[in-house]
């Protein structure tokens, strides 16, 4: 074997070993929003069971302040489900890249050098890197937003409960 060749291995084998990582970073995110799920839906469930002990005994008596709290907590409880959505959508995108295996890819393997061999191939793990690497972005920016809208609904309920208790 040349040592072009041997070259264009060993970067074959670094191209395939870098694609390897960025899946497992994929999967790494998939689980942050899993688990990001489950808190949220706790505090969902936790709020619920709030909300109808508190409200039970609610007397409406017009005042400004509870109003204020009342809007506080409708918007944190929106922000809160808002929160879900965006956790949801993260987890929902998936790439799956398919390596052709087809009869170009025997005329690939059998008429052509192994140069070209190795360059195709690693041509084709670029595009799926790059593929992988934009879902995981994608999957980041709404985890990220995700998690600013949990904190927001969270500052909302709380300032919506203190309010609630001090009318």
């Amino acid at each position: 074997m040349s040592e072009k060749v041997g070259n264009w291995e060993k970067y074959f084998e670094y191209s395939k070993e870098t694609l390897a990582n960025e899946e497992v970073r994929l999967n790494n995110l998939d689980e942050k929003a899993t688990k990001f799920i489950g808190v949220t839906t706790i505090l969902v469930a936790l709020l619920g069971i709030l909300f109808s002990t508190l409200f039970k005994s609610f007397t409406f008596s017009n005042s400004f302040i509870e109003y204020l709290s009342i809007g506080f907590l409708i918007l944190g409880v929106t922000l809160l489900l808002s929160s879900v959505v965006f956790s949801l959508q993260a987890l929902r995108l998936k790439e799956t890249i398919r390596m052709p295996l087809d009869k170009q890819t025997d005329a690939l393997f059998f008429q052509s050098t192994m140069e070209d061999v190795y360059i195709k191939l690693i041509k084709s793990i670029q595009v799926s890197y790059n593929s992988f690497r934009e879902v995981a972005e994608l999957k980041v920016k709404k985890l990220e937003i995700a998690f600013n809208e949990l904190l927001g609904s969270i500052f909302f309920i709380v300032s919506g409960l203190i309010l609630f208790f001090i009318r």
